[in-house]
């Protein structure tokens, strides 16, 4: 998993890992977050809506470095709309 954060670092994304997710930062925002369930051997790309067009912009990449680094998971994709709430 050290190595997909390796790689889409090196394609021009920010990445952060905790544990079996992952934070996908590009051109400054957060566009993704990616989850491994390994005992399902299954992969959840949520992307979120809110920076939308960075997310679409970098969504083939994204599942292009997965799929060749996880080639036996099923990956899941969903778009994600995060609840902002200001009191």
């Amino acid at each position: 998993m050290d190595l997909l954060t390796y790689m889409l670092n090196n394609r021009g994304f920010y990445v952060g890992r905790h544990s079996y997710s992952f934070r996908v930062i590009y051109k400054g925002k957060i566009i993704a977050g990616i989850h491994f369930y390994p005992g399902y051997r299954e992969v959840e790309l949520r992307l979120y809506s809110i920076h939308q067009d960075l997310a679409r912009e970098g969504y083939s990449e994204i599942i292009t470095s997965i799929k060749k680094l996880f080639p036996e998971y099923r990956v899941r994709i969903k778009w994600f709309k995060p609840v902002i709430s200001i009191e």
